[in-house]
């Protein structure tokens, strides 16, 4: 019968330690012979052998080989059994040999943990799958107006092709000219029910094909729809070319925006062609003044302030519960001969570092 020795166990930890200091004074002097070298390593190697997996180093906890998140004898043992090789699960440096400043950066460590970040993220559509399965639906005129590609936006493999022109009129009851990819609505993201007081980070990235066309009137290019006339919250490109940043919501019933809870802010003036525009938009929803939209584009929302902030109703009163988010393009009185945009690296979160 064999037996694995406790390799957590107080004995072993106080020996592995006292060797190990042994060892880092005699090879700090150069006193260790090659034969007590040879000894101590292969000692050691028969543990390192019975848990070494191929692990990466751990980038959150110098020392930690196996990214069990605490630096302890078993990432002593890993270390020890490749000593001297060029083996880079164990060259902590990353000077392309395990020696002794890997050793040393380890035992500076020994003892210590990491505690992960809880994740809040709640949705991904990365297109990961190289198909649309992490999506609803394609409102499209015809099969092929909606395509996946590679390489992808955002630096993912995939992202949705979209093309909108003269064909596509009267989309899924559109007025106007319609090709869009339906991601998903946001209640059952967050709990089910209404949104009202909730809030939810969406990360993405669309892309603007070459010599994408101004249009003549308004054209969304992401929306968070609900119920009732105009998104509730858009990302638009207007007649003049700038991409602007559209938010309503409370009372809100006029298509045309006159109710007085409509607001829009310009978020770029001049957009690049064939350039990945990655957008964050924080939303905190509410039918009352206390809602909030903040948008960045294309910097850290953890570490940057946003290039737009908004107050006021970001929900639809009666429809608390039904907003859902597009991208695509949608416009009136506009039909190009197939203007192109790619999207994609969708994802949902409660906070920002869930992003």
């Amino acid at each position: 019968m064999t037996m694995c020795p406790n390799l957590s166990s107080p004995a072993t930890i106080l020996l592995t330690t006292k060797v190990s200091n042994s060892l880092m004074r005699k090879l700090k002097t150069s006193k260790l012979s090659k034969a007590q070298l040879a000894i101590f390593v292969i000692a050691f190697a028969l543990i390192g052998y019975l848990i070494f997996r191929s692990f990466a180093l751990n980038p959150n906890l110098p020392g930690d080989l196996n990214n069990d998140n605490s630096v302890n004898v078993t990432d002593l043992s890993i270390l020890l059994s490749n000593y001297g090789t060029s083996n880079s699960t164990a060259d902590i440096n990353t000077d392309g040999t395990v020696n002794v400043l890997d050793l040393s950066i380890l035992l500076s460590h020994y003892g210590s943990s990491y505690t992960p970040p809880v994740s809040t993220r709640i949705y991904t559509a990365d297109f990961s799958t190289g198909d649309f399965s992490q999506i609803v639906s394609l409102q499209e005129s015809s099969i092929g107006r909606i395509t996946m590609v590679t390489p992808g936006v955002g630096g993912q493999k995939y992202a949705a092709k979209v093309l909108t022109g003269a064909q596509d009129q009267g989309v899924a009851g559109a007025s106007g000219y319609r090709t869009e990819v339906y991601v998903q609505g946001f209640s059952q993201h967050l709990g089910g029910g209404s949104l009202q007081g909730k809030e939810v980070w969406v990360g993405w990235t669309i892309k603007l094909g070459a010599g994408f066309q101004v249009p003549s009137g308004y054209l969304v290019l992401t929306q968070f729809h609900a119920g009732y006339g105009s998104p509730v919250f858009a990302i638009t490109m207007d007649s003049l070319g700038r991409i602007v940043v559209e938010q309503r919501g409370g009372a809100y019933t006029d298509n045309g925006g006159s109710s007085g809870n409509y607001r829009e802010a310009i978020l770029m003036t001049s957009p690049p062609r064939e350039t990945d525009f990655n957008l964050v938009v924080h939303r905190i929803f509410s039918v009352n003044s206390d809602g909030l939209t903040q948008v960045w584009l294309n910097k850290s929302p953890t570490t940057n302030a946003p290039d737009v902030s908004m107050t006021g109703p970001t929900l639809e009163i009666g429809q608390e519960a039904s907003p859902y988010m597009k991208f695509g393009m949608y416009g009136g009185n506009w039909p190009p001969p197939d203007n192109v945009l790619y999207g994609g690296n969708i994802r949902w979160a409660t906070s920002a570092t869930g992003l």
